[in-house]
């Protein structure tokens, strides 16, 4: 007796030469496989990119300089370093925890109130195009982030968006970058970064444009008025469809101005 085995659709036969019936076994239409990932845009890469830079070993004055440029408070001394392959675990005052993990350049934040807001600027910055709040919604109670430096953005997102502008501490208006007349005539510096221009500026630029620039603000706002900010201001003028990149010249950190076209 010979056997047959057929795989989808199934055809079962009767022994019965006379009687023969054929039972055809169909499946339903297989659902999209929840873990899709759409391909990733030039966007996405480009923003995978400057997430990267912020991989690297880390020190707890590193960290402490960090906490005191976003305004939040550690709760003791931070645990962790080389001697962790870069781990760090980082309590800070009101409760929330952060564990950051070297190898895969990632952030657990842990009691933390949850801010759509905030998150949905986290990922204009860093995150792929497709991604929405909804993707980082905590689990166990814990909201997972790319990088080191974002998660302490992400925090102190809270403290701007009560009211206080873009170049204040916390809504103490207190000016971080004045652009005396002593820096009219800044050094424009720049690179390249994934065949994009980047304008290197000072840590209190960068802050001042971490909020990015929307359509019609004026790009005095975050980049001043002076040599430097005039060449960023022209740059934008000129190639309108192209991404503005500022590097914040004592850590390294990069940032979107402006999202381009290109």
């Amino acid at each position: 007796m010979h056997r047959h085995q057929i795989d989808h659709p199934t055809v079962k036969v009767s022994k019965n030469p006379m009687k023969e019936e054929v039972e055809l076994v169909t499946e339903g239409r297989p659902k999209q496989d929840d873990d899709y990932v759409p391909a990733a845009t030039g966007g996405d890469k480009l923003r995978a990119q400057l997430l990267s830079t912020q991989k690297r070993q880390y020190s707890a004055k590193d960290i402490e300089s960090m906490a005191r440029k976003y305004k939040v408070k550690l709760d003791g001394d931070p645990i962790g370093g080389k001697q962790w392959g870069g781990d760090w675990q980082i309590a800070l005052k009101g409760g929330i925890t952060m564990e950051y993990q070297y190898g895969p350049n990632s952030m657990y934040i842990k009691g933390w109130k949850f801010d759509r807001k905030a998150i949905k600027n986290y990922i204009e910055k860093y995150a792929n195009e497709h991604e929405t709040p909804r993707d980082y919604a905590p689990m166990g109670g814990k909201v997972l982030i790319g990088g080191f430096e974002s998660a302490f953005e992400l925090i102190s997102e809270e403290l701007l968006m009560e009211g206080a502008p873009a170049n204040s501490v916390s809504g103490g208006n207190v000016n971080l970058d004045p652009f005396k007349k002593k820096r009219k005539n800044a050094k424009v510096q720049t690179e390249t970064f994934g065949g994009k221009k980047v304008f290197v500026v000072t840590p209190e630029r960068f802050y001042d444009s971490r909020l990015g620039k929307s359509r019609y603000q004026r790009y005095e706002k975050f980049v001043g008025n002076d040599k430097l900010g005039e060449a960023i201001r022209q740059y934008g003028k000129e190639n309108p469809n192209s991404a503005i990149i500022l590097k914040n010249s004592v850590n390294g950190a990069m940032l979107y101005l402006k999202y381009g076209k290109k």
